[in-house]
């Protein structure tokens, strides 16, 4: 329904209450996680993310630490501009949990892939996928559209957009009943090729689309907001310029001071268009 708030605060009373539970503290410590980044609190993130990964490493659950760190390194990645910063965590994790440890299954090959091509490298990407490949049998990889979205990420990564495109439409399509699965991956490349309705159309199904899996894309929701403010504005429809920013501050008042800068811009965006004759 789109209240993070109380999405937040009914997931810290069941951590709370489910305290015996590792497996559940695990579950909790990454949906709060995804509810803090959501709101621009990448502290709060972190800090959930790495209990998460103390609690993997106790459990002897090398998913759950890579599936924290992944986390923490999209986090550097997206927002704070530090890829090489994002691809050392991975490292590491690998370190202590090499590939070849895991069940072939279990191997989060998709994962690297779309990290290493969003991270700006997507010649290591398509090393991981080449081994995906070899490693897992056709009919196991035919049901993971994870895949899909990694080589989604890739094309985008070499500048082969349409290509893209092909990749985040088959992983909307056949992620079934997500509703927004690939829908940010879209909204971006139809931005960046210049087609601005297709953009918007991505960017407004994607946060209007009532879904459980929208903790899924919880990074994608500010952007999008803002995106669509920025869209609007540029085709002059000034009210729902003004709703999307609103949304947007609304969002990410209370976030990090690092992310503070844009929440500035986008109110002195508001202020301008409320002062612009007929809006």
């Amino acid at each position: 329904q789109g209240d993070i708030v109380g999405a937040d605060s009914q997931m810290v009373e069941m951590k709370r209450q489910q305290q015996a539970s590792q497996l559940f503290q695990s579950y909790a410590d990454i949906s709060l996680a995804t509810l803090r980044g959501t709101r621009g609190k990448l502290a709060d993130s972190e800090r959930y993310l790495n209990e998460m990964i103390a609690s993997g490493e106790a459990r002897r659950a090398p998913q759950d630490a890579f599936n924290a760190t992944a986390g923490i390194a999209e986090i550097n990645i997206r927002y704070r501009n530090r890829p090489a910063e994002g691809l050392a965590a991975l490292t590491a994790v690998l370190v202590r949990h090499p590939l070849n440890s895991m069940a072939a299954l279990d191997r989060p090959y998709t994962d690297l892939a779309r990290l290493y091509a969003l991270a700006g490298k997507p010649d290591q990407a398509k090393r991981y996928l080449k081994e995906y490949e070899t490693s897992i049998p056709a009919q196991l990889r035919a049901g993971d559209f994870g895949y899909d979205l990694a080589t989604g990420y890739v094309a985008e990564a070499e500048g082969r957009h349409r290509d893209a495109i092909v990749a985040y439409r088959k992983y909307y399509e056949e992620s079934g009943g997500c509703g927004i699965c690939g829908l940010y991956e879209l909204g971006g490349v139809y931005d960046r090729i210049a087609q601005p309705d297709s953009a918007l159309a991505a960017y407004e199904q994607l946060i209007t689309t009532p879904t459980l899996n929208r903790l899924n894309y919880g990074f994608s929701l500010a952007p999008s907001l803002k995106r669509l403010g920025e869209l609007y504005e540029a085709r002059g429809d000034r009210k729902r310029a003004a709703k999307y920013y609103e949304q947007f501050v609304a969002l990410w008042k209370d976030a990090d001071p690092e992310l503070q800068p844009g929440v500035k811009e986008v109110r002195g965006r508001l202020a301008r268009l409320a002062q612009e004759p007929g809006t």
